[in-house]
């Protein structure tokens, strides 16, 4: 096993500076919830990484449900589109360079 820092995480100053290091490079919202957590709580790192989890997997449900109603939003709008009024009826479109009284090309 390779050894990255000389941290120990069994001692307390290791243990606190390691929560500093998760609280300084976790997300905004993990943060701010971690930030929240008061009383002895809020220095065991345990109690941290379950609440980091939560919120994590609270937030990836929200984007989950989001991409669904997106999903459902465009399919829905898409599905308007087709059959929207009776086909355009009238005469063809004329060619390029093609008389618009006789319909005959060149002149």
């Amino acid at each position: 096993m390779r050894r990255h820092t000389t941290l120990d995480p069994g001692s307390d100053e290791g243990t606190q500076q390691l929560i500093n290091l998760f609280l300084g490079q976790s997300t905004g919202d993990i943060r701010r919830k971690l930030q929240k957590i008061r009383g002895p709580n809020s220095r065991n790192l345990e109690t941290l990484l379950d609440e980091a989890w939560r919120v994590s997997s609270n937030c990836e449900e929200g984007y989950k449900q989001g991409m669904k109603k997106l999903a459902a939003v465009v399919k829905e709008r898409e599905k308007g589109k087709h059959g929207q009024g009776p086909p355009k009826q009238g005469p063809p479109r004329l060619g390029k360079d093609q008389c618009a009284f006789c319909k005959k090309f060149g002149h």
